[in-house]
Parts: structure tokens; C-alpha cells; sequence
């Protein structure tokens, strides 16, 4: 499988896994149905059409309405939580695919959806994904918004080769530019320890990606020093 981020931050999310017969888009976050026509055919020209989106949850930045009219326009299957259906202002030709915790296929990537904790009364999910190459299953876990984390979300991480997490926010950088939606999202600190102790217990992914970063509230050295922090703590724990 592949992974590329192509937009990451409050102001948008696009996220693609792609593997040699799948082209799956997760999230649509774009503000404008000029960019959402481009970002499609810059993946399209890159790695072949995309085959279908995964959509986390309605906040603007992961579904726009700009993003869902073209998704619509252009044909193009999208999967929802089933719970958002109930007051959701969609285009009425969308393609839509409810999905609730039960495993799902899109192409050959089985799609298993893990609900987590965000903002009051929005269903949100995250996803592990998997696919098999030459007889070889590997697994991604891609978790963008979330407010905290727990014992089942680290049995899921666990099994993944790859995890992108959300570190949204630095806690200093937060007290100067308050921001009310921020608890809703994990904090650098969060995050780190919740890598720190998928570590301690012997996950060890080939990758970590930090996404979801806070424009006005992050920086991507902030974030990876926090979390490079924890990884020294593992090592000196395993002298």
C-alpha cells in the first residue's frame, strides 16, 4: 500500500491510500470546486483514478460542501457514517455508502471502522485499512480527529504497519491563541505518549505520520519534538 497526504489542517483534509488496483481518498476537506477538480486530477494523473472516498466524519474540513457537489459531479462513490445521516445537508446525486463498525471492502482494501471520541454530536470514526500483496497483509490505521485515546484504540494501533495520528495542537501555543474547539482534538503531549506506550509494549510500525496539525496553534517541529521525547524516554527505559 501507498500513503500520501495531499491536505492536513483545520483549513482541509485529503489523505489517499492507494494500492495497485485502489485508489481510496480519505477525507475531502476542500474548500473549492476548482481545487477539489484539481487534487482529482492530480491523483488521477499520478496513481489512476480514484475509486472511492471515506469520509471520518461531517466537520467542513474532512466533507466540504464544495468538495461533496464535485464528488457528486464527477461520479465518484462516497462512504458515510450511517448516524450522519439525520440532519445532513447533502447534494441529492451524491453516491453515498452508509458504513457503521462493520468491515467493509473498497476494491481490494478492507475498510474496518473504529468510532472515537471529537466533538459532541458528531459521529466520528477512524479506520484501519488493509489490503494483501503477494500472499502479505499489511494494515493502516488513520486516525485524524480525536480527543483522547484508550486501552481499544491501542489494540487497534497495535497491529498496524503504518499509523497516521492526529497532534494537533501545542498546549502553550494554545493558551496564546485560545480556541474553544481545540479540546475536541489531541494535543502534541497526547499523542506522544500515546506512541510512547504503543512502543513500550512492542508495536513497532515502519512508519508514523503526525497529521491534522493546528495552523495557528502547532508547528511541525513542536509536534515532532514532542514525540521524539517519549521515543528517547523508550530507550532509556530499555537500558
Amino acid at each position: 500500500m501507498l500513503f500520501q497526504s495531499f491536505r492536513s489542517g483545520s483549513s482541509g483534509n485529503l489523505l489517499l491510500l492507494a494500492t495497485a488496483a485502489t485508489r481510496l481518498v480519505i477525507e475531502f476537506g476542500i474548500r473549492t470546486k476548482r481545487e477539489s477538480l484539481q487534487v482529482l486530477e492530480t491523483i488521477g494523473v499520478g496513481y489512476g483514478p480514484v475509486t472511492a472516498v471515506l469520509i471520518s466524519h461531517l466537520h467542513a474540513d474532512h466533507a466540504s460542501p464544495y468538495g461533496l457537489a464535485t464528488l457528486a459531479e464527477s461520479g465518484i462513490p462516497v462512504h458515510l457514517p450511517g448516524k450522519a445521516r439525520i440532519g445532513a445537508a447533502l447534494p441529492a446525486n451524491l453516491a453515498i455508502n452508509w458504513y457503521d463498525r462493520r468491515p467493509f471492502a473498497i476494491g481490494d482494501i478492507t475498510v474496518t471502522p473504529r468510532p472515537v471520541r471529537h466533538a459532541p454530536g458528531v459521529p466520528t470514526y477512524g479506520f484501519i485499512a488493509g489490503s494483501r500483496d503477494d500472499g502479505c497483509e499489511r494494515k493502516a490505521g488513520i486516525f485524524t480527529d480525536l480527543s483522547c485515546w484508550d486501552e481499544a484504540l491501542l489494540q487497534e494501533l497495535a497491529v498496524c504497519d503504518f499509523i497516521y495520528l492526529e497532534c494537533n495542537h501545542d498546549r502553550q501555543l494554545l493558551r496564546e491563541n485560545p480556541n474553544f474547539a481545540s479540546r475536541y482534538h489531541l494535543a502534541n503531549p497526547n499523542a506522544a505518549l500515546l506512541v510512547r506506550t504503543l512502543l513500550q509494549r512492542g508495536s513497532r510500525p515502519c512508519a508514523i505520520m503526525l497529521g491534522h496539525l493546528s495552523h495557528e496553534r502547532n508547528r511541525p517541529e513542536l509536534a515532532q519534538s514532542a514525540v521524539e521525547a517519549e521515543l528517547c524516554a523508550v530507550q532509556e527505559d530499555a537500558r
